[in-house]
């Protein structure tokens, strides 16, 4: 776990914070980082798409980069939230 919030830090110090001037949508690297940190310490259950955190933490400064890149452009559409049984 340590190695994997070595990664994400560096991820996160990229661009100090701040958000990019190049994409549609200003999002900062850093409240990807905030949010991903949220999530595990939560100990989020899997997506829709069954990659739990452990196996999210196993390319985590990719998987960090692709979200942001994806949200930043414009072009990340997350899927509908699971329901509960009723």
């Amino acid at each position: 776990m340590k190695a994997a919030r070595a990664r994400s830090a560096a991820f996160a110090s990229n661009v100090g914070g701040q958000a990019p001037k190049d994409k549609p949508f200003a999002i900062p690297k850093q409240l990807v980082w905030e949010a991903y940190r949220w999530v595990a310490a939560n100990k989020g259950a899997p997506g829709l798409d069954g990659q739990s955190v452990a196996a999210f933490e196993a390319d985590l400064r990719n998987n960090l980069y692709k979200m942001w890149n994806r949200m930043s452009s414009g072009i990340y559409f997350p899927s509908p939230v699971r329901g509960g049984d009723s």
